[in-house]
């Protein structure tokens, strides 16, 4: 009965399909050549700062030839480098998953209540009212404060 309907909405989808790929796919290039651009630049920083003089390794070095350390002190070390990347590159990993996550959460936060704010601004503001105060009670009878 429909069928131009039918076929036009089939069109749409494989447009919309044809664009989203390329920008996906950007978005993914994008970030990891943020995160390699932001290893690298940590990666240099911290083996600079590692190696320089008078900081760590040189200093581990020489108590440990002054006999005021064990003797074994540098061999406990293994590898001071290659764990430096790999500390820098879980911890710019979950860095940028982090701020991914947390700026789509707030995009998301951001549509839905201008569209809830659309379609009724009383609600958008008791549903906001809500969540804090509902957070805050649950907080307040079943959280107990942070120790060490």
């Amino acid at each position: 009965k429909e069928e131009s309907r039918f076929w036009g909405a089939v069109l749409l989808y494989f447009l919309i399909i044809a664009i989203a790929v390329p920008v996906l796919a950007l978005k993914e290039w994008t970030l990891q050549r943020l995160a390699l651009m932001w290893r690298d630049w940590m990666t240099n920083h911290l083996i600079t700062l590692y190696f320089c003089n008078e900081k760590a390794f040189f200093r581990l070095a020489a108590e440990s030839a002054e006999g005021s350390h064990d003797k074994d002190v540098l061999h406990n070390i293994d590898n001071p480098d290659q764990r430096i990347v790999s500390d820098i590159e879980s911890f710019c990993k979950t860095s940028l998953n982090f701020m991914v996550v947390f700026l789509g959460a707030g995009l998301q936060i951001c549509s839905f209540g201008a569209i809830l704010y659309n379609i009724s601004g009383r609600l958008a503001v008791f549903t906001i009212v809500y969540s804090i105060a509902i957070t805050g009670a649950i907080t307040w009878l079943f959280g107990k404060r942070l120790t060490v």
